[in-house]
């Protein structure tokens, strides 16, 4: 039952890809349009997740509106605030104490999802390897258990609220979710 919404999502995606990024050859593949792999990682990413399925289902619940928010990053914090716009400050590498040793440090522009699980008290983290550093084109792997740590404490982000640019300054640690924009700008 669920093939048709996520087919139409893929295509709100596809779409927006499309409107946004125009026919630039360096992010779009020939004919001006996203990879279907690119379009297949952004469902699973942007889902809603549920800590009962964890380990059970790659993903959750599709969320449309955050997987058609192409071209800014958003971030919810864990005072409630949400936060979308351009990463202009950020670490470039975070430390995720995990069991497995080659998830202990993640290159931030590999991350495309870091969402936390109350019931684990750690974040679940999505990310792209086996590719250069900010492509889409890598495996997709999930960590289900990540306990978040940085160096660099402070994220800056750049948002525009009724025409007036901001920059909006906030504490690594204060990050509940984290979806990344399609691509880095």
């Amino acid at each position: 039952f669920a093939a048709p919404q996520v087919t139409a999502a893929a295509s709100l995606i596809f779409s927006a890809g499309e409107f946004i990024y125009g026919d630039d050859p360096a992010l779009l593949q020939s004919g001006g349009q996203i990879a279907p792999k690119v379009v297949k990682d952004r469902l699973i990413y942007t889902a809603d997740f549920f800590p009962g399925l964890n380990g059970q289902v790659m993903a959750g619940r599709l969320n449309i509106e955050r997987a058609i928010n192409l071209q800014y990053a958003q971030f919810e914090l864990f005072d409630g605030r949400r936060i979308a716009g351009q990463v202009v400050n950020v670490p470039n590498t975070i430390a995720c104490r995990s069991p497995n040793p080659s998830q202990q440090f993640q290159s931030w522009w590999n991350i495309r999802r870091l969402t936390f699980n109350d019931e684990k008290d750690r974040h679940i983290l999505f990310r792209h390897v086996g590719a250069d550093a900010g492509s889409r084109y890598g495996s997709l792997e999930r960590d289900a258990s990540c306990l978040v740590a940085t160096l660099s404490p402070m994220v800056e982000v750049r948002r525009t609220i009724e025409g007036v640019p901001e920059v909006v300054s906030f504490p690594f640690s204060a990050i509940r979710d984290y979806t990344s924009p399609l691509f880095q700008g």
